[in-house]
């Protein structure tokens, strides 16, 4: 038995000004419906935390074929202090409690994974729960690391799976006694067990019904489960040597369908990812598109799934200076409550900048959609809109890192989670607005490193609100500049 640990370890503080972009209104505050508001209110106008972090991958092989591991988080997410009120009074010292940003309870320990790899001749097969990711991870993103241009990866991708991988030309050119049995295709082939849904509540339709089940029906009774089956079919040449001795090229597709049968929902996704790097010049981009039809969704069922959206990026990138360029769309809905849902949010951990995504719409959306509507959230990532983000890296010394970007986006859809009009938007009333990110970042001792991240967000119409309800949005109604300013030590083995 051989046994090695990787892992990472974080301590990030976060100072956001002006969240809700001057517009509290009675319903920020607890203030009665009957109470005038007088315009913009300024409540929930700053706030300022700390958030701990601590990843433990413990791997143990047992030979050459088979491994075991694990992935431990330890008070991930959860902020410095007693969030969760537990101290009796604030005049002594107490025990600081585990909850995250959002007042939520956090575990301090928590298995995140487990799952066991075996090398066979003919391929490699994994069994357990385990990270997920595809591509650019704009829609299975496994969080691991501490390597994003902006912030902090909260979430990551884990699938209880049974996979399968194999290269299947080298098993062609070994049965036909070739001397070069290598191959760059590879396809793999997998089972996913999502969710056994706990219908512990009156239902009209008696198939789902199940009033104070007892544990053995409800696993008796596998209408309620959500199956996925996936296929990937994947292209990777690392050593394509077109221009220079480094060139890569890869393409792939990874299709899953997804199937629960007591809400008849079905659903296929097509996901699609390619990307070269020829000498300094790179392109990448990831297309995505869901399918289907479900009633599993609020508001009128059945609802037919029509969802596309991607992400491309191309630059120049030498080992000193990189210039890149990148846009990207997610898809909007303005009604998610009729029989068309269009609207997808990227992965949470797919971070486009500081403030825009991560920090103002993901608000305005819980806000908005409540959480009895807690699937509609954005949780950080990009929301109804089409986005542009250059971005400089410039390397002015070996441990130092300089990126400067600028995000540009325009919403797709007028929907309730932006300006809420009774009207059609018209001209620039859809953009959101300027975002301009600086990060530094200094590496030391080999493993710890010191980020210095800053962003200001100059908000669009989209995001005003009409503070007079006259169906106008002009100047009077501006919404005010919004600012973060965020450090984090890392250490990374």
């Amino acid at each position: 038995l051989v046994l090695s640990v990787s892992g990472w370890w974080r301590a990030r503080g976060t100072y956001v000004h002006n969240l809700f972009l001057g517009q509290s209104d009675y319903t920020d505050i607890g203030r009665a419906s009957d109470v005038p508001s007088a315009g913009r209110l300024r409540a929930l106008q700053q706030t300022g935390f700390l958030e701990h972090g601590l990843r433990l991958s413990p791997k143990g092989s047992l030979g050459e074929r088979l491994t075991l591991q694990l992935d431990l988080d330890l008070l991930e997410g959860v902020v410095w202090g007693d969030n969760d009120a537990l101290a009796s009074t604030a005049v002594f010292a107490g025990s600081p409690s585990d909850t995250g940003r959002f007042g939520e309870a956090l575990e301090s320990l928590k298995v995140r994974r487990a799952w066991a790899e075996l090398t066979l001749p003919v391929g490699l097969v994994k069994i357990g729960r385990q990270p997920s990711h595809w591509g650019m991870g704009l829609l299975a993103n496994k969080g691991d690391g501490l390597e994003l241009d902006f912030g902090d990866y909260h979430y990551g991708s884990t699938v209880d799976r049974i996979l399968f991988a194999t290269k299947p030309l080298s098993i062609v050119r070994t049965l036909a006694g070739a001397e070069d049995t290598s191959s760059n295709l590879t396809l793999a082939l997998a089972y996913d067990k999502l969710v056994d849904d706990d219908l512990t509540i009156a239902d009209p339709d008696p198939e789902r019904a199940c009033t104070a089940c007892a544990p053995q029906i409800l696993l008796a009774r596998p209408g309620d489960d959500v199956d996925e089956w996936v296929g990937v079919l994947l292209y990777k040449d690392e050593e394509a040597r077109l221009v220079s001795a480094r060139d890569l090229v890869q393409a792939g597709v990874y299709v899953v369908y997804r199937a629960q049968r007591t809400t008849r929902s079905q659903a296929w996704v097509i996901d699609g990812h390619a990307k070269v790097r020829l000498g300094p010049l790179g392109a990448e981009t990831e297309v995505l598109a869901i399918l289907g039809e479900s009633s599993a969704l609020a508001g009128e069922n059945p609802k037919r799934l029509r969802i596309v959206g991607g992400v491309g990026r191309a630059g120049w990138y030498a080992r000193a200076f990189e210039v890149e360029l990148e846009a990207g769309y997610a898809p909007g809905d303005d009604d998610p409550l009729d029989p068309d849902f269009t609207g997808y949010p990227l992965h949470p951990d797919y971070n486009v900048g500081l403030l825009l995504y991560e920090e103002v719409l993901a608000a305005r959306t819980a806000r908005t959609w409540t959480v009895d509507g807690r699937g509609l959230w954005s949780r950080g990532g990009v929301y109804n809109s089409f986005y542009l983000q250059p971005k400089v890296r410039w390397r002015p010394l070996p441990r130092l890192t300089a990126l400067v970007a600028l995000l540009w986006a325009r919403a797709d859809h007028n929907d309730g989670a932006l300006w809420a009009m009774a009207r059609e938007p018209e001209g620039g009333e859809l953009d959101l607005g300027y975002e301009v990110d600086v990060v530094l970042r200094y590496d030391f001792l080999h493993y710890a490193h010191l980020k210095l991240e800053s962003g200001v967000l100059l908000p669009g119409i989209a995001l005003w609100k009409d503070t007079n309800a006259d169906l106008r949005i002009g100047e009077r109604d501006r919404a005010e500049v919004a600012y973060t300013v965020q450090a984090r030590l890392g250490v990374v083995w």
